[in-house]
């Protein structure tokens, strides 16, 4: 684990697929006939007729939705010269929320599965800078709301601190750090709303002290509703806060409105 992995309030991924099937005719067989005379029976050729069949592979109906859902991601010609793109890790392993006493909502935020689709973006990065985002689209506005609601419960808040203490120990035991004299978590949440979007926010900042030099890694999860999407947006930054965070928001609040939403 590395330092820019101290603490994930990520969405669960549902898989959503669909199949094809195909039909084939039966074959038939004209069988030969004897006549009823007493010379040598007549030779009669008996031919089978394969019908030519046609496989369709029907539409997945999430299709469009996925679509939907990519449009409202940010991409790289979204960012200024100097950012890059990758793909996002799939191997990221979120935090058992279940491991903590008390915590059984958020456990069950991370399994719900009552959204249609969730799309990831590209990782993005500027030096010690890094930015995700993942977008879900449920059913109606009301599921949307339902599930981001959840996550103002005052236990959240409670449950991410007691998580982002135990990953930041793991972080600074694994030695990312060197030599540590000390460190200190701190956890902060708070709710906003504009424009008819709805904005929960978490941060959380791991103050490392060693020798003379101290460092600070700020982590920011937020997450933005209106209409039946929600996205999760992902700041990671050392030596400071993210900047322009506000921008971000302001720039996915513009793919919201141009998707109708």
């Amino acid at each position: 684990m590395n330092r820019k992995s101290i603490v994930t309030l990520a969405f669960v991924v549902a898989a959503c697929g669909g199949g094809d099937s195909g039909t084939t005719a039966p074959t038939s067989t004209v069988a030969p006939t004897t006549p009823a005379t007493t010379a040598p029976p007549a030779t009669s050729t008996s031919t089978t007729t394969t019908p030519s069949t046609t496989t369709t592979v029907a539409p997945d109906p999430l299709d469009a939705e996925r679509a939907l859902a990519r449009s409202l991601l940010l991409v790289l010609d979204d960012f200024v010269d100097g950012w890059t793109a990758t793909d996002p890790d799939a191997e990221d392993d979120e935090f058992d929320y279940s491991q903590l006493e008390g915590c059984e909502l958020i456990t069950a935020l991370q399994a719900d599965e009552s959204h249609l689709v969730e799309e990831p973006s590209s990782t993005f990065s500027f030096g010690e800078a890094e930015f995700e985002q993942e977008v879900r689209l449920y059913p109606a506005a009301a599921d949307a709301a339902s599930f981001v609601d959840a996550w103002t419960d005052e236990s959240v808040l409670t449950c991410v601190r007691e998580a982002f203490e135990l990953l930041a120990a793991d972080v600074v035991d694994a030695g990312s750090f060197g030599e540590v004299d000390g460190y200190e978590t701190s956890t902060t949440g708070e709710i906003d709303e504009f424009d008819g979007f709805k904005l929960v926010s978490f941060k959380a900042i791991l103050t490392v002290t060693s020798g003379a030099e101290v460092t600070e890694v700020f982590v920011t999860n937020r997450t933005m509703q209106r209409g039946r999407a929600a996205a999760r947006l992902a700041f990671v930054n050392v030596g400071e806060d993210f900047a322009g965070q506000d921008e971000f928001i302001v720039a996915i609040a513009g793919k919201f409105e141009a998707a109708g939403f």
